[in-house]
């Protein structure tokens, strides 16, 4: 060994396999924020709430169990209740939301879905829409679709208003007259911004938002 040489023979620094090691860094930190980070986010996002883009209204068809995801209520302004059908204020709600909404079923761009929160009990809830009048067609809400929209017991049931473009233009939860009335009005004035008079349908003609089978 030279004594007046360096004691260790110096090494070449290769930029290339600490350049690999930060992009492995970089890639699993970016997985790891998009696993954990960004999840709180994406579960809000799919919360319903007033101002935001509702969640996908997937339902169960009575009829045939056959899942279902609500199509066509884009373009129109849709009012979803969430009802129970075990207990008397879902009956007395379907009663009161049928005559509120008499009017307003004059318009072309207006539907209504009445979603059960009886998954499993497709000939109680068919039974009990019978008995209250309501002519229109009911559907099975998932538990997943409760959750999202805040559906709980459904007790007292609740009312959830679409607009024109899928944002949600109203919350409520009640089967009282006047719950249902402020609903019934919001409606009808969005109703009004969207189609002149002259473009309403005859009275006793319903807009049914169509269905299609959940892929």
């Amino acid at each position: 060994m030279d004594p007046n040489g360096e004691p260790f023979p110096r090494r070449r620094v290769d930029p290339v396999p600490g350049l690999m090691l930060l992009v492995t860094l970089t890639a699993l930190i970016g997985a790891g924020w998009l696993q954990f980070g960004s999840s709180p986010t994406a579960q809000v996002s799919q919360t319903a709430a007033v101002g935001s883009e509702a969640p996908p209204l997937r339902l169960i068809d009575p009829a045939t169990s056959e899942p279902v995801v609500m199509v066509g209520l884009h373009d129109r302004v849709a009012w979803v209740v969430f009802w129970s059908a075990g207990v008397a204020s879902g009956r007395a709600c379907l009663r009161q939301v049928e005559s509120a909404t008499r009017k307003l079923r004059r318009h072309q761009r207006f539907a209504i879905v009445a979603a059960a929160i009886e998954v499993e009990q497709a000939a109680l809830v068919r039974s009990e829409a019978r008995d209250a009048g309501f002519p229109r067609p009911v559907y099975l809400a998932v538990p997943e679709t409760c959750r999202r929209f805040r559906a709980g017991s459904a007790d007292p049931p609740v009312h959830v208003l679409i607009d024109d473009r899928g944002q949600i233009l109203a919350m409520a939860r009640g089967a009282d007259d006047r719950t249902i009335a402020r609903l019934a009005d919001l409606a009808r004035r969005r109703l009004d911004e969207l189609e002149p008079a002259g473009e309403m349908r005859l009275a006793g003609r319903v807009a049914e938002p169509s269905v299609h089978a959940a892929s």
